[in-house]
């Protein structure tokens, strides 16, 4: 199934884009859906105040989930931040919600690719 597709199928379900993100790789380290997708709850809409972007936090748990190494997870991290960035311009919910050039399904989906580029091979 394409990320796309499967985001297709979470958003139909009602999840949000922090459950979404994360319940895609939770399932690869054996957690079940139904329990990613309550440990993601909390954090979709910007941990539900626009705050922090629920796919960031998302991205942050799942990466969390790929490496015991601190060191190793905190450059994955700044890995992730730099290339967020470079597409969303921000990391709060409120100001990619009202960019005009930002769509938040997009940016689910590129989230997810992001994570899958940054531990290829992991």
């Amino acid at each position: 199934m394409s990320v796309e597709e499967y985001k297709n199928i979470m958003k139909k379900k009602g999840c949000s884009c922090a459950q979404i993100v994360f319940s895609y790789f939770a399932k690869d380290f054996g957690i079940e859906e139904d329990k990613a997708l309550r440990i993601s709850k909390a954090f979709g809409g910007g941990m539900m105040k626009e705050d922090k972007c629920g796919c960031v936090t998302a991205a942050y748990m799942a990466l969390g989930l790929f490496y015991d190494d601190k060191v190793e997870l905190k450059e994955k991290l700044r890995e992730f931040d730099k290339r967020f960035l470079e597409i969303a311009n921000s990391d709060v919910c409120f100001d990619i919600k009202n960019s005009n050039n930002i769509d938040c399904g997009d940016l689910i989906v590129d989230t997810i690719n992001i994570i899958k580029d940054i531990t290829k091979g992991e």
